[in-house]
């Protein structure tokens, strides 16, 4: 990975939160995938796909701004080689469609909703 600059990431958390957690983990739908049940959230792609970022995407704004939610954590385990860099002009904002859940995790990664900065978050924009 090192010698070619290329990251695997997703769209959800690999190692946390748990089974205990409202959404799993990568890994641990992986790794229960056999003994779930057929409508289990782990059956869909986003908690069984890992991306291929070479190094030309990863600066690239949709991959800053859906692939990098869980940089850190791909990045302490070895899958993402930059250093993680807060979006400075970009702020997730909260589900909108009302369920109530938070961090717009209704979409279970596939949407975000984000506010733009255009000078400070002190406006309404969004």
């Amino acid at each position: 990975m090192k010698a070619q600059d290329v990251s695997l990431l997703g769209v959800q958390p690999f190692l946390a939160p748990n089974e205990a957690e409202r959404v799993p983990s990568i890994m641990y739908c992986a790794i229960n995938y056999k003994n779930l049940p057929a409508n289990t959230i782990c059956r869909l792609p986003q908690f069984s796909t890992l991306v291929y970022v070479p190094q030309e995407f990863h600066e690239f704004m949709m991959t800053r701004l859906y692939l990098t939610k869980y940089a850190q954590e791909y990045r302490r385990i070895g899958l993402y080689n930059r250093e993680p860099k807060a979006l400075s002009h970009f702020r997730e904002v909260s589900d909108r469609n009302g369920d109530g859940t938070p961090d717009g995790e209704f979409s279970f990664g596939f949407v975000r909703s984000y506010d733009i900065d255009y000078g400070s978050f002190n406006g309404t924009l969004s």
